[in-house]
């Protein structure tokens, strides 16, 4: 369920159906408890977790009254607000502030995923000097990036933009160690761009 949130930022509720008794595994997003929702349906074996992710066991035979039910509650608390993907910042940075030692103080955080997140650095004034787009399908963005003659490679999954060459724009990313043909390097994982002026 964790990968359904993270790609769709809704929360979600995966159910294995195993006899009479069934198990979930829930997560969510800022702004509705899911473990509060879940146990105000009334409906639930036994459950525990926290306002973004929980765990529960339900009868097989009462998930059909729980999905409706906790759709029902959902309605009320999930406006085009909530439901608005936001981007948290942990830092603001530049450039000449990313380098191996960063990397290593990073690392101290991995594993990474759901519930541990890698920190998000914002840099502003960056030059797009290079941008093409990669993979099977071409979703994902191929970029250098410069900013005070300083130069990174990025990779953004799943861009929605296309930038021209020589643009000014705002970048948030994940820094990442990037190995290639037994090469170690620094890479930028976008998380957005915004153009200067937006």
């Amino acid at each position: 369920s964790g990968k359904i949130t993270e790609k769709f930022y809704r929360p979600s509720i995966v159910l294995s159906e195993n006899g009479e008794i069934s198990k979930a595994s829930a997560r969510s997003i800022s702004g509705f408890n899911i473990i509060e929702a879940i146990k105000e349906t009334g409906l639930i074996l036994e459950g525990g977790g926290h306002p973004m992710a929980a765990g529960f066991s339900i009868e097989t035979t009462k998930i059909s009254e729980f999905r409706l039910k906790i759709n029902k509650l959902a309605e009320k608390t999930l406006t085009e607000e909530v439901l608005e993907r936001k981007l948290k910042i942990d830092l603001e940075i530049n450039f000449t502030e990313i380098d191996t030692e960063l990397v290593e103080v990073l690392k101290k955080f991995e594993p990474v995923g759901q519930g541990n997140y890698s920190p998000i650095f914002a840099s502003k004034n960056v030059k797009i000097i290079e941008s093409k787009t990669v993979g099977s399908d071409g979703k994902h963005l191929k970029l250098k990036l410069e900013q005070d003659g300083i130069k990174f490679d990025a990779i953004w999954f799943g861009a929605t933009t296309k930038f021209d060459i020589n643009s000014i724009v705002d970048a948030a990313y994940a820094v990442e160690e990037n190995v290639w043909n037994s090469k170690t390097s620094i890479q930028l994982k976008i998380k957005d761009i915004h153009p200067k002026g937006n």
